[in-house]
């Protein structure tokens, strides 16, 4: 089967939809799913060094990432489709796939409240004066 005619999900695991200066971010050990050399650097690390511009962006969307991962989570774990958090949480459903991207605006924390209340879920939100605490596993 040539890459053309295979399915999608198949070309991005083989690396052909990666154009060549972004393939050298992607280690040979790294597509066969195989334990890195220790010595080598991490693809963070790497995408650092050679596209400082991306990684900064990256960091910047790290706390929308993560909230936005935490409200997909709760809403597989309710088993609930966009569509129904929309219309329970009295939402559109352009506002919940905003508040799932993983880069973009902040949701308001109304917003949040409405869709975690929509999933059965509970939040919380804490502030703390000085240092920043290291993240906790859920």
């Amino acid at each position: 089967m040539t890459l053309r005619k295979m399915p999608l999900r198949q070309r991005q695991a083989h690396g052909s939809n990666l154009d060549n200066r972004h393939r050298d971010l992607l280690l040979p050990s790294d597509r066969r799913g195989q334990r890195m050399d220790p010595d080598k650097k991490s693809f963070r690390q790497r995408l650092r060094k050679l596209r400082p511009d991306v990684y900064e962006r990256q960091e910047a969307n790290a706390l929308k990432r993560d909230i936005a991962l935490k409200l997909r989570s709760l809403r597989d774990a309710a088993d609930m489709t966009m569509e129904e958090v929309a219309a329970k949480s009295k939402m559109s459903l352009a506002l919940i796939k905003r508040m799932e991207a993983l880069a973009g605006p902040l949701a308001s924390l109304t917003s949040i409240d409405q869709y975690v209340t929509a999933c059965g879920g509970h939040w919380e939100l804490v502030i703390r004066h000085g240092h920043k605490p290291e993240p906790t596993e859920d």
